[in-house]
């Protein structure tokens, strides 16, 4: 999809007057959440350099069009161009192989209350097989969870009376959600998305 950024070149070149302070200052109203929160100012303060090491690996962005709801008084959305894949594939080749990507998780395996690795269900990395991965490292990729009407419902009481038009893509179901809090995470700021 898109790759929110604060201060790149790409806006430079665009003439968008842009930094990570501006940005920072902004987010608490864009987003509802907290910009004083150490992983809030370290994602908005890296999200250039982020997409320059993307860069680095092969990567092309094109900067969006217009101003979405969820980027602040700035277009801050980056467009992966027709090469997006090639970061994955290097890092796939600088880790040997270990990364491991379409491959379906169906839950978290834990073990002295660390995620060691994942479950993986039949068939879903293509050899049929399923079991557990072990791993010394997991992301979880929640792809949001707007399609599950409950998880919006509870997140936003009294959103069930309006009516549906959904824009997110089919995934977004939030089973990664379901997969941290089975294994013990919390979760926080549910109540503030993009509708």
């Amino acid at each position: 999809g898109n790759h929110w950024a604060a201060g790149t070149r790409w806006q430079a070149e665009a003439g968008v007057t842009d930094s990570a302070e501006l940005a920072l200052s902004e987010w608490d109203g864009f987003t509802g959440g907290d910009s004083s929160a150490v992983a809030v100012r370290s994602f908005v303060e890296e999200s250039a350099d982020t997409l320059e090491w993307l860069e680095s690996l092969g990567c092309t962005f094109v900067r969006g069009g217009g101003i979405a709801a969820d980027t602040g008084s700035v277009q801050r959305l980056h467009i992966p161009g027709q090469d997006a894949g090639i970061p994955v594939n290097q890092l796939m080749l600088a880790t040997d192989g270990l990364v491991r990507v379409s491959t379906t998780a169906t839950g978290l395996v834990v073990e002295g209350g660390r995620v060691v690795g994942v479950d993986v269900g039949p068939g879903s990395d293509g050899s049929g097989g399923s079991g557990w991965v072990a791993a010394e490292a997991v992301i979880v990729a929640t792809g949001g969870f707007a399609r599950n009407d409950v998880r919006v419902a509870a997140a936003v009481p009294g959103i069930d009376n309006f009516p549906k038009y959904y824009e997110a893509y089919p995934g977004m179901d939030g089973n990664g959600l379901d997969m941290m809090e089975a294994a013990g995470a919390a979760t926080a700021n549910l109540e503030n998305f993009g509708l």
